[in-house]
C-alpha cells in the first residue's frame, strides 16, 4: 500500500509499506524554490524518513532544476545524509534532465556519501523502481 505522507508544490513524499520503500518526488515547479524552502522540504522529508525507517529510496529528479549549491551540498549530507547509513539499504536516483541539476545531485552522493549501500541513478523512474524491487 502506497501512503501519500506529504505533497505541496515542490515535491511528494510517499511511503511504500510492502517495499519498506520512501519516495521522494519533485516536480516541475523547482524553479521557484528558495535555499530556505529547500531546506524546510528536506527536513519534513527527514521527520518522515526517521519515523518510517524505510529500508529502500527513491528521489526522482526527473522534472525538478533546482540546482543544489556547494554550501547547500553540504547543509544536505550534515542534516539529511547522515540518517541514511544506518537505515537505507538500497538507493535509486532518477536524474533530470537539467545538466546543472544532474552535476549538483551526483555531486552530494559522489562527494559525501557514506558509500554503506548502493546508490544507482536512472533516466527512467519504471526502470529504477524495478531495480529497487531486486
Amino acid at each position: 500500500m502506497r501512503m501519500k505522507l506529504h505533497a505541496d508544490k515542490f515535491v511528494t513524499i510517499e511511503y511504500e509499506e510492502s517495499q519498506k520503500q520512501i519516495n521522494l518526488l519533485w516536480s516541475d515547479k523547482t524553479d521557484d524554490l528558495t535555499v530556505e524552502l529547500y531546506k524546510s522540504e528536506m527536513l519534513i522529508f527527514v521527520g518522515y524518513f526517521l519515523k518510517y525507517t524505510p529500508e529502500k529510496l527513491l528521489n526522482d529528479l526527473s522534472r525538478g532544476s533546482f540546482i543544489v549549491t556547494p554550501d547547500l551540498q553540504l547543509w544536505t549530507v550534515q542534516n539529511v545524509y547522515v540518517h541514511y547509513a544506518s537505515i537505507v539499504k538500497k538507493s535509486a536516483i532518477v536524474l533530470s534532465k537539467d545538466f546543472l541539476t544532474q552535476l549538483s545531485v551526483e555531486q552530494i552522493v559522489e562527494e559525501h556519501h557514506t558509500r554503506n549501500f548502493p546508490t544507482k541513478y536512472f533516466s527512467d523512474i519504471k526502470i529504477a523502481k524495478i531495480w529497487l524491487a531486486e
